[in-house]
Parts: structure tokens; C-alpha cells; sequence
């Protein structure tokens, strides 16, 4: 898996204690840090005051550290009020970014005296972002160590890796969709545009070629067929196992070969026609492997399925309901 870059931006505003800003700001530095996927990029103390966010200058600054940083996500911490405008113009700089915005619980005041009006500032702050169209995500009002904390950035850090991927995604399309699948059709060049996402065609004639050049009896192919054996009750004929076993081999030589994410496949009936086989095992265990397998053309369920992989941290097994 990946490392995630997430940039955290102490918000603060000077009329408020900053040592209730410092405090909240290490704990929640602890917290964010404790996955080993994360490295986050955060302002100290030889960037801005005492590491926070209060002013356009030091805004300036965090800028250009995010910038260096080439991030996947922000998280925005609301601690002393915060000082909407320079947190906003960090923010508005990555308008392609996911944010995560949260407030801090506070103590009861002490003489009328608030340590940091927390809450009160997250709302000025997502105003603006709406003002801006910028999308976000609102996990709450927490103490540093809340579990719930935790889990809110968890979702969150599932998110970052699912929409990193999801970005310029390469999608290996094996032959096209049957005519009488139109629920399948795809605006390439927007895709393109704007995901920067790339569609690799690999046709059935050069599939048909590739798998005739393989060896019945390469090592590969008898190790596949091996597998296979063993996990299932096999009643279909050896010469149909050697073309499946031929067609993983060329899908993880086309995935090396083109940097491919995932794939889609025409599942018939040309396949079946001029090939002589049914691709359905196969896709089952190339998915298994990491590369999720769509039907028919199906860039659009190939890309979904990388995003039910991705938002489990590759722990889940994508499925598409084709049939």
C-alpha cells in the first residue's frame, strides 16, 4: 500500500490562548501520526509561530511546504478559533484535494474566559469553503484521544487512498463492449480530462496470436493449472485449463507492461468464437491478485472496482455485480 502525504493546518486565531492551541495541536500530531500508510506534512516552529496557522503570512508559508510535499489529502484542525482567511487560503491553493475539517472540545470556561472557541470558528471556516465549492468532509467535535477521532480519520485516510487511485487509474480494455451492452459506453477523452485517466486497448486478435505462442507445457502454465486443480473439482478437459492458465499469464504480462490498474474484459462471444475460452475463472484470480477485472467493456465497473479495493486499504476483494 501506498503512504499517504496529509497536510495538517492548526488553525488559530491570536486573541485566543495559544497554549490551548499548542497543546491540542501535539496531541492531534500524535494521533494523526500513529498509522504507518501516513506522513504528515505539518508547519513547527521554524515555519510559523509556534507552528500554528494565524495570519496570511504564515499561510503563505504552509503553501509552500504543501506544495514540496505533493499531498493526497488536508486535514484542517479548528483549535483557537481559528483565522478563517489564512486557513482558507491554503485550502483554496489544492481545490482538488480532500479536506477534512475538525473542531476541538473545550473545557467549561473559567470566569467567561474561552481557552479556544473551537466550535465556534469551524463555522466561518466551512461557510467558506462552501463559499468556495470546495467539498469536505465534517468529522466532528473531539478531544485529541477520542476514538471516535481515530475512526473519523481512518474513513478518511480510506478515502485519500481510494480518490489517489482512482486518479490517473490505467485500464486495460481486452477487446470492446458487445454492441448490446450500452449501459457500458464510456466518454473516453472525459475521462481523460478530467481524471486523467487512461484507457490501454489490447485486442482479441493480438490475444488470440500471443496465447498460441505460449508452450502448453511452459512451467507457468502447469503451475496454473496446478492451483486450480487443487482448489476446485475440475470436469472440463486439460486443453480448455492450458487456454485460461495462457490467458492469466499475458493479463499479468499486459499489467507490467502498461503500469495497468485494473482490467476489463469481453466476456463473449468472441472470445469464446475464436479464442475457445471463458474468461470468468481467470478474472476471478487476477482480481484476487490485485488487478479488479470488469466485464464487457465495463471501464466504469472496472474503476468502482478500484475504489472498493482502495477504501479497504487492499484488505477487500472488489466484486461487480455483472449478472
Amino acid at each position: 500500500m501506498n503512504t499517504l502525504k496529509i497536510g495538517f493546518i492548526p488553525a488559530h486565531r491570536g486573541v485566543m490562548d495559544q497554549n490551548f492551541s499548542i497543546d491540542r495541536r501535539g496531541r492531534l500530531l500524535h494521533v494523526f501520526s500513529a498509522g504507518k500508510e501516513v506522513e504528515l506534512v505539518a508547519p513547527d516552529d521554524t515555519l510559523t509561530t509556534a507552528g500554528l496557522v494565524s495570519n496570511e503570512h504564515e499561510a503563505r508559508k504552509v503553501i509552500e511546504l504543501f506544495l514540496q510535499s505533493r499531498l493526497d489529502g488536508i486535514v484542517l484542525g479548528v483549535l483557537g478559533y481559528g483565522d478563517e482567511k489564512s486557513v482558507l487560503a491554503i485550502v483554496e491553493d489544492f481545490p482538488n484535494l480532500p479536506v477534512f475539517l475538525i473542531a476541538m472540545q473545550e473545557p467549561v470556561p473559567q470566569g467567561g474566559f474561552y481557552e479556544g472557541a473551537s466550535v465556534g470558528g469551524m463555522f466561518p471556516i466551512s461557510y467558506g469553503l462552501h463559499k468556495r465549492n470546495i467539498r469536505f468532509t465534517f468529522g466532528g467535535v473531539f478531544d485529541p484521544e477520542d476514538e471516535r477521532l481515530k475512526e473519523e480519520f481512518d474513513a478518511f485516510k480510506r478515502l485519500c487512498l481510494a480518490i489517489k487511485k482512482f486518479r490517473k487509474a490505467r485500464i486495460g480494455m481486452i477487446g470492446l463492449r458487445p454492441y448490446d451492452f450500452e449501459v457500458c459506453m464510456i466518454n473516453e477523452g472525459l475521462l481523460l480530462e478530467r481524471y486523467r485517466q487512461k484507457i490501454v486497448p489490447l485486442n482479441l486478435i493480438d490475444l488470440k496470436y500471443a496465447i498460441e505462442k505460449i508452450h502448453d507445457n511452459d512451467e507457468r502454465v502447469i503451475a496454473i493449472i496446478d492451483e486450480i486443480t487443487s482448489a476446485f473439482q475440475v470436469q472440463c478437459k486439460k486443453s480448455d485449463l492450458v487456454k485460461v492458465a495462457k490467458l492469466e499469464i499475458l493479463m499479468l504480462q499486459y499489467a507490467r507492461e502498461y503500469q495497468l490498474d485494473a482490467f476489463t474484459i469481453q466476456c463473449w462471444t468472441a472470445i469464446q468464437d475464436y479464442i475457445g475460452l471463458t474468461p470468468c475463472l481467470t478474472n476471478g484470480r487476477v482480481t484476487n491478485m490485485g488487478f479488479p477485472v470488469a466485464c464487457e467493456g465495463d471501464v466504469l465497473g472496472a474503476l468502482v472496482m478500484l475504489l472498493q479495493r482502495e477504501v479497504t486499504l487492499e484488505k477487500g476483494i472488489p466484486w461487480l455485480a455483472d449478472i
